[in-house]
C-alpha cells in the first residue's frame, strides 16, 4: 500500500512538469498530406512577385483538376459596306386610295434593284391591303407606280418601275455557312450572320442567324437584302423567327428561280384567305 501511494505521487510530481494548453487542440481524424509550398511575394526594385508553386502535393489521391480558360471569341469582322449596293436598296410601299386623305392606306416596306427597272422584294406587303391597292417604289425623291409580280408559292415579288433608271447590284446563289450581311431600310445596321441553308427551297424559307451582338430585323426591314461580301444580293428579307429575333427568315436566291406573275395592269387583287405570313411593315390608315 506504501509503495502504490509513492508511485502516485511521483507520477503525479512528473506530470506536473509537462505544460498544459489552455484550450483543447483538436486532431484531424485522417491522415495529412504535403501541401504545396507557396513562396510569399516579395518586392524587388518596388516591383511585386506574383507567388509561385515550388511543391505539391505527393498523396496519389490529390488531383488538382485541369484549368480551362473560357475561349474569348474573336473580333467580327467589320462588315464590308460598298456604298454602292447600299444605293440599291429603295423604299418600296402598297398604297389605297389618295395619300394623305380619309381612307388612304399605305403598308411600307423596301426592296433591292437587281435591273434598270427591276426590284427584288417581299411580296407580303399586300398582306390584308384592300383591293386595288398599288405598288409604289421612291425613285429620286418620287414615289412612282410599279407593275407587282409576285411569284407563286414564295414571299417574293418583283416590282417592274417603268422608265426607271435604277441602281442594280448583280445577283447569285447563297453558299451554305458563308458571312453575309443583313440590311433593311427601318433599322439600317448591316448586321452580319451567317447563311445556314432554307428549310424549305421551293417555299423560299432561308434562315440566316445574326450573330450575338446584332439587331435583329424590325417592322419596315422586310423586302431589303442580304448580301454577301462581293456585294451580290443572295436573297430577300421576309422577317425573323417568333422564337428567336435573332433568326433572319429570307427568300434565298435560286438557280432554277420560279417564273413572276405579273397582276394585271400592275394593280394588285386582294390577298386570298389563309396562309400566315408574320408582317414586318407598318400598315398606316388615314
Amino acid at each position: 500500500m506504501i509503495r502504490s501511494a509513492l508511485g502516485s505521487a511521483l507520477l503525479l510530481a512528473l506530470l506536473s512538469l509537462v505544460p498544459r494548453s489552455v484550450t483543447p487542440v483538436a486532431v484531424a481524424a485522417v491522415e495529412s498530406v504535403a501541401l504545396p509550398i507557396v513562396a510569399l511575394p516579395a518586392e524587388v526594385s518596388g516591383e511585386p512577385i506574383a507567388p509561385e508553386f515550388t511543391g505539391l502535393p505527393q498523396d496519389p489521391e490529390f488531383v488538382i483538376p485541369e484549368i480551362k480558360l473560357p475561349e474569348v471569341p474573336a473580333a467580327a469582322d467589320p462588315p464590308k459596306i460598298d456604298p454602292e449596293w447600299v444605293k440599291s436598296v429603295y423604299p418600296v410601299r402598297m398604297a389605297y386610295g389618295v395619300i394623305g386623305q380619309q381612307g388612304s392606306m399605305t403598308f411600307d416596306g423596301c426592296g433591292v434593284a437587281v435591273g434598270p427597272d427591276k426590284i427584288h422584294t417581299a411580296a407580303h406587303l399586300t398582306h390584308q391591303m384592300p383591293a386595288g391597292s398599288r405598288a409604289e417604289v421612291l425613285v429620286d425623291g418620287e414615289w412612282k407606280r410599279a407593275n407587282w409580280s409576285p411569284v407563286a408559292g414564295k414571299d417574293f415579288s418583283v416590282a417592274i418601275v417603268p422608265g426607271a433608271n435604277l441602281k442594280p447590284v448583280p445577283v447569285r446563289v447563297p453558299v451554305y455557312g458563308e458571312r453575309v450581311t443583313v440590311y433593311g431600310l427601318k433599322t439600317k445596321s448591316f448586321a452580319q450572320g451567317t447563311y445556314i441553308g432554307a428549310t424549305d427551297i421551293k417555299a423560299g424559307f432561308g434562315l440566316v442567324p445574326l450573330d450575338a451582338c446584332e439587331t435583329p430585323v424590325h417592322n419596315g426591314d422586310s423586302g431589303g437584302g442580304v448580301f454577301g461580301d462581293d456585294g451580290c444580293l443572295l436573297g430577300t428579307i421576309r422577317g425573323l423567327q417568333p422564337d428567336s429575333k435573332l433568326i433572319t427568315t429570307m427568300t434565298p436566291i435560286v438557280a432554277d428561280a420560279p417564273k413572276a406573275t405579273p397582276c394585271p395592269g400592275g394593280v394588285c387583287p386582294a390577298p386570298q384567305a389563309g396562309g400566315q405570313i408574320r408582317t414586318y411593315f407598318p400598315r398606316r390608315r388615314r
